[in-house]
């Protein structure tokens, strides 16, 4: 069963943290076919300096982003086309510097399983502007087209504003 960990608490706990420039990066996601491979090559494009990678919390057999995804990622000028998914193990959360995670329960879940990842895990949607209490960055796997835009259009923001405050707080 899970440790019980209230939003406000995991608020608080990440908003604490300080963000200082970091060599490796990490994102999860569920699956690792939407959401964290978009944020991964994103993130190399904009800073290529440093090392960014994707897993997925729940991967059982490697697969490729859905067509959806594929599109909509060439529409913010991303290539995800060749990734092949792939499952998070514990020498990748042992040896990231930071984890970067899309979804409060994956959170929950990383914190109970590998309670030693909590001092560099936070939740990606802490960089969304205005966030009113919505933690998660809904998963666009199954629906419709719009909502790998408006996924990716989340993500993007995100990204940009977390990379800010990394390079921000490195000078």
């Amino acid at each position: 069963m899970l440790k019980k960990f209230s939003y406000f608490k995991l608020l608080k706990l990440y908003f604490k943290k300080q963000f200082f420039i970091k060599d490796s990066i990490l994102f999860l996601c569920e699956g690792n076919i939407c959401r964290s491979p978009f944020a991964e090559r994103l993130a190399n494009k904009l800073a290529p300096k440093l090392a960014f990678y994707s897993a997925g919390i729940n991967v059982n057999i490697p697969a490729s982003p859905p067509i959806e995804a594929v599109v909509a990622a060439k529409y913010f000028d991303i290539d995800i086309s060749n990734h092949i998914s792939r499952p998070v193990n514990k020498t990748m959360l042992k040896e990231y510097d930071l984890i970067v995670i899309m979804d409060p329960f994956h959170l929950k879940k990383l914190l109970f399983l590998h309670p030693l990842a909590e001092k560099k895990v936070f939740l990606l949607s802490t960089f969304y502007p205005n966030i009113k209490g919505r933690l998660k960055i809904e998963d666009p796997y199954g629906k419709d087209f719009r909502s790998y835009i408006k996924c990716f259009t989340k993500i993007s923001i995100c990204i940009r504003n977390f990379l800010y405050q990394l390079i921000k707080n490195d000078n």
